[in-house]
């Protein structure tokens, strides 16, 4: 039976892209608005997207300088 990989190597200009593309996608389906709430599966849909696109987010490291100089308790 085959296994599922569980690594992936990707860099940062892949994953760029796809957040870029899953954007695209949610931009898409909102300009016709209202009639996308109307349908469940579509609505099932942006919110499987938008889940998709938290997961990334959340996955991130972000750094930030510690004690910055100029900055009050930086």
């Amino acid at each position: 039976m085959p296994r599922y990989q569980k690594q992936f190597n990707l860099d940062i200009a892949d994953i760029d892209l796809i957040e870029r593309a899953l954007r695209g996608e949610i931009a898409r389906h909102s300009v016709r608005g209202n009639a996308v709430l109307a349908e469940p599966e579509r609505r099932e849909q942006m919110r499987a997207l938008n889940a998709l696109l938290g997961k990334i987010h959340n996955q991130k490291i972000f750094y930030a300088q510690v004690k910055a100089p100029g900055v009050p308790a930086g």
